[in-house]
């Protein structure tokens, strides 16, 4: 069956290409509600560069925002896919509908390294997401010194 397991990795390969698809694309309203953040404390910022924060120190603040969106986002959603993979596995919620199939629930594995994979991957584009709004921060305070 060397051929099955090549088309079975194969087909985990691209749902896996398209759900960083997904999540790029998903990162996306990240980005811009990082944007649109640094825009409305744009007055915060340049109180904390009045008060001698710097350049960096802005920068790690939106960094640090986009991955707190990051690890609730990758936490909650690895939570969730494991919950119902394993109800999956134990129950068999989703039958396979066919009354002839060697088994009746369509069955599914649990892999640790898959859930490792989609949580760094969750996390990298997100944090990609973050760079520029965290960039444009650190920015504003050339504007007003």
């Amino acid at each position: 069956h060397a051929d099955l397991y090549k088309v079975l990795k194969i087909e985990k390969l691209f749902v896996f290409i398209i759900f960083s698809m997904i999540v790029g694309i998903a990162s996306i309203n990240i980005f811009f509600s990082l944007s649109m953040l640094v825009i409305e404390k744009k007055p915060d910022i340049s109180s904390l560069f009045a008060m001698g924060a710097s350049k960096k120190l802005i920068r790690k603040i939106f960094l640090t925002e986009g991955a707190i969106i990051a690890f609730i986002g990758a936490g909650s959603g690895l939570i969730l896919g494991f919950t119902i993979s394993w109800l999956q596995q134990t129950y068999g919620l989703i039958s396979m509908g066919v009354a002839s199939s060697v088994t009746q629930a369509y069955p599914i594995e649990i892999i640790a390294t898959d859930f490792v994979f989609t949580a760094f991957t969750i996390i990298f584009i997100t944090f990609v997401a973050s760079v520029q709004p965290a960039i444009m921060a650190s920015r504003q305070g050339i504007q007003h010194k």
